[in-house]
């Protein structure tokens, strides 16, 4: 596999480095530029990969070290062409200050199994679904035994405790055809409040989301999604949909636009809620949105 960093012609040859980031990101990396303004660098104690400016060709990104750092010099500036996507395994990661682009298909940013994951203002444009957040069975196995210091709240060898996942998005942009974020919780005990049950607690400050299929979808049994001065650019499905078993979400000074909804896909809610019981436990704050805008039904448009 191989990537090459591709940047506007200069006066001068390019520099080329070559740095093997096998164990950091599974791919090569050719930085095309100076030194000093386009580089990729990766720390040897930990999982760090600094992009300069320029444009970066990967087929995908893993971060499966815990407190790993993806770090760009800014949205626009550094822009990563990956239909891979970027995947995070493991607790911990903060992804930062770039673009990343696919080819209309797959997963932009995948957050399996992590803890205090962090993304700030990045960019993610042409996936078919921009970002998924998810809690598996392997987080659980992750979480005793032999990495429990990666998980607070893990007792002995062996043994989970309970514990909350905390994710934080802030202005995070995501455009595409397809969905925008998805939360799921696939662990088959969902979040009952039993020992050994996961929490999930998802905020969202500002940020844009223009997708034509669904803008944000809460699966079953994710808990404490929060939005705060989000704007939601809904392109044809009903914006938010809200699983049976998903509960408590908030939205504050959140804007949804349905204005831009294609012609023959007319008719799309702002908030769909898939029982009675999600939708009470909606909460909504200087945000324009009405009661009776809130839909309750069991099926998907």
């Amino acid at each position: 596999m191989g990537g090459v960093c591709m940047r506007q012609p200069r006066s001068l040859p390019c520099i080329f480095q070559f740095f093997r980031l096998s164990a950091t990101v599974g791919v090569f990396l050719v930085v095309c530029g100076w030194a000093d303004d386009a580089r990729a660098v990766q720390d040897a104690e930990g999982q760090v990969i600094r992009l300069g400016p320029g444009v970066y060709d990967m087929d995908r990104i893993v971060l499966d070290k815990p407190h790993a750092l993806l770090e760009g010099a800014g949205r626009g500036v550094t822009i990563v062409r990956v239909p891979g996507g970027i995947i995070a395994t493991a607790p911990e990661p903060v992804i930062r200050n770039l673009t990343i682009v696919g080819n209309g298909t797959g997963v932009g940013l995948t957050l399996r199994d992590v803890w205090t994951a962090r993304v700030d203002d990045v960019e993610i444009e042409s996936y078919g679904t921009g970002i998924v957040v998810e809690l598996t069975t392997e987080g659980v196995k992750e979480a005793g035994g032999k990495t429990q210091r990666q998980w607070p709240g893990a007792l002995t060898p062996g043994h989970w405790g309970s514990r909350v996942t905390l994710t934080e998005m802030r202005g995070v942009e995501v455009v595409g055809k397809g969905d925008g974020i998805v939360l799921r919780n696939l662990l088959p005990q969902g979040n009952k409040g039993k020992a050994g049950e996961f929490f999930t607690a998802t905020t969202f400050w500002g940020g844009h989301i223009k997708v034509e299929g669904h803008a944000l979808i809460i699966g079953e049994s994710v808990w404490n999604t929060k939005l705060i001065g989000t704007f939601i650019d809904a392109g044809g499905k009903d914006a938010i949909v809200m699983e049976g078993k998903a509960r408590r979400l908030t939205l504050i000074a959140v804007a949804i636009d349905l204005s831009n909804q294609k012609k023959e896909r007319t008719g799309a809610n702002k908030l769909v809620a898939m029982s009675n019981k999600a939708a009470r436990t909606i909460e909504y704050f200087a945000t324009n949105l009405k009661q009776e805008e809130i839909i309750v039904r069991t099926k998907r448009d």
